[in-house]
């Protein structure tokens, strides 16, 4: 599977500090291998098939949203990558990946 990135999530993960970076790259990683990450939880909120990727370090939660699109899937596509310090994805967020999603599936729509 290869991994689709918008340029404002690229952007998002590049501001990550760098161990949460590292650690989110190795469960997509996982996730482009059809492997589930260690620790997930599905976003309905987001989208069909919308998961979280979590990863605990010092500073907080790193997470990030991703779906998988295309046939058989052939893609992974991260929709957020942010920090988080308390219990609830914060609206903005859930707002934002699902207008990425809604971006993304118009463009594959259009490479048909």
């Amino acid at each position: 599977m290869d991994v689709w990135w918008l340029t404002a999530v690229l952007d998002e993960f590049r501001r990550l500090p760098q161990g949460a970076q590292q650690r989110l790259g190795y469960q997509l990683s996982k996730v482009q291998q059809g492997e589930d990450p260690d620790d997930w939880k599905p976003m309905k909120a987001i989208g069909d098939g919308c998961r979280e990727i979590r990863i605990h370090f010092d500073d907080g939660i790193a997470r990030s949203l991703y779906v998988y699109l295309g046939k058989d899937p052939r893609y992974v596509v991260p929709l957020a990558a942010f920090v988080k310090k308390t219990g609830k994805t914060p609206s903005g967020i859930v707002k934002t990946a699902g207008r990425r999603l809604a971006q993304v599936k118009q463009q594959m729509e259009e490479y048909r």
